[in-house]
């Protein structure tokens, strides 16, 4: 890989582990110290959140398109200016049209995420931004900001005003999105002056974003679509205590996010300027390698469960399932999906999955007929995920997978599951992790001693900066 791109993952890689302390803390404390019912409206507001993207239809990722490559000296500071004043006001737009809706409905979770869209949105905004340039450290400040603050938020809400009120931590982490993105706002100002010049709203630039970005947009919408169908067919079909304890299952998988974000952050960037097909197999087979072993994190989650939290010792099993299904999603989120933006098959990429979400919807039904318990919706993201990279396989054939590549694949799967549900979570780590890397040395060689040599030439480094 070129320096550019190590030294890009290097820095999200470095945000992601400050992010996801202060992450798994709030994540581990708020269902110990709330009530089953607060914990479940908390986790109701932050399922509507993952939506709230939609919401710009595709104008944030026709900026994505249009600036993905360049660096921040190539960008127009007056065009620059015109595309964020035209998005601040179509998401006022928005955000008053959801504002009606919620007060229609007398929805008080719903009238938050109404509030949230215009900082949420344009908090996002600026994150694709800072990676379509390349500027990954101050998209690493950013990320860290959210967890940070959203950490100390709950420690003084559990802990110091010791309130169980899902309505305090939901206006306070809207008042955080506020925060993040007055602060972005004036970062970019002085980093292109020629933003901080009065603009106008422009149609043109809302109509050439939107028409060039939706496709993009359909197709992430129809990801986080697919990835938290599971989560609406247990809010509407199981109980309170099934959502609040499955929720919880998909909170701990922030663990995936240390080596998720760091590649879908950089790769696009990367694959933008290179198009090697022998360079886009060896980090997509060291990505399998490397998602593999990230997973194995979860026993960290059950050791936690096992000493901690005994009410959401249920949601285990799930957890391991779910955590299975991202050996695939990093994959694929983290080259595949790439790739399709790198070479501007953004329509492809929207109708391929709308067929996996189809597939996913058909699939939840269909487990949870034969098995009505939560499990079944895990094994029906896993199954999911699993049709969903054999349709990225199939669109790119000069990238294809060979046997001993999908070989890999079903004994880390069935290996990881199986270790996860069978043994205790100290015994299972060490048995998955074993079988994990004598796997990955026979099958995938190449990749593993390079990512060896990676590891151990970036410790060496670190050693020496100590020394020197």
């Amino acid at each position: 890989m070129a320096n550019s791109l190590k030294k890009g993952m290097l820095h999200v890689f470095a945000a992601n582990v400050i992010s996801l302390v202060f992450s798994l803390l709030t994540n581990f404390i708020l269902p110990k110290f709330l009530s089953v019912d607060s914990y479940s409206a908390i986790k109701t507001y932050q399922l509507y959140i993952v939506y709230i993207g939609i919401l710009h239809f595709g104008y944030e990722d026709g900026m994505y398109i249009k600036y993905g490559g360049k660096n921040i000296k190539e960008i127009d500071g007056d065009d620059l200016g015109t595309n964020l004043f035209t998005l601040r006001i179509f998401q006022v737009f928005m955000t008053l049209s959801m504002i009606v809706v919620a007060l229609i409905i007398q929805d008080d979770i719903f009238l938050a995420f109404s509030f949230a869209i215009l900082p949420v949105n344009l908090v996002a905004y600026f994150k694709l931004l800072f990676q379509a340039i390349g500027e990954f450290s101050t998209y690493g400040r950013a990320m860290n900001f959210t967890s940070i603050v959203t950490f100390l938020i709950n420690i003084v809400l559990v802990f110091l005003i010791k309130t169980d009120n899902y309505r305090f931590f939901i206006f306070l982490y809207v008042v955080c999105n506020i925060v993040l993105w007055i602060v972005l706002e004036i970062y970019l100002k002085n980093k292109i002056p020629k933003c901080n010049k009065v603009k106008k709203f422009s149609f043109l630039e809302l109509k050439e974003n939107i028409w060039v970005g939706l496709p993009l947009t359909l197709g992430n919408f129809s990801s986080v679509l697919l990835t938290s169908i599971d989560r609406w067919f247990v809010k509407f079909l199981l109980t309170t205590l099934a959502f609040a304890q499955y929720s919880f299952a998909v909170s701990t998988e922030s663990f995936i996010n240390v080596a998720l974000t760091p590649i879908v952050v950089t790769l696009y960037n990367y694959f933008c300027k290179h198009t090697e097909i022998k360079e886009i197999k060896k980090i997509r087979n060291s990505i399998m390698i490397f998602a593999s072993i990230i997973v194995s994190c979860a026993f960290g989650a059950k050791f936690i469960i096992e000493i901690f939290l005994n009410k959401y010792t249920d949601s285990v099993d799930v957890m391991f399932i779910l955590f299975a299904s991202q050996i695939f999603y990093v994959v694929i989120k983290g080259v595949y999906v790439n790739i399709y933006k790198s070479q501007k098959r953004q329509k492809d990429y929207f109708w391929k999955l709308i067929i996996v979400v189809i597939i996913g919807i058909v699939l939840n039904g269909i487990f949870f007929f034969i098995v009505p318990v939560k499990e079944s919706f895990a094994f029906a993201t896993l199954v999911s995920a699993a049709i969903w990279l054999v349709i990225c396989v199939h669109d790119f054939p000069d990238i294809n997978l060979k046997i001993n590549e999908i070989l890999f694949f079903i004994i880390t799967v069935s290996t990881f599951i199986f270790c996860g549900i069978i043994f205790n979570s100290i015994i299972g780590f060490f048995v998955y992790i074993a079988i994990a890397l004598i796997s990955a040395y026979f099958l995938l060689k190449k990749e593993t001693m390079y990512l060896f040599m990676m590891i151990y030439n970036y410790l060496n480094n670190i050693k020496k900066k100590i020394k020197g």
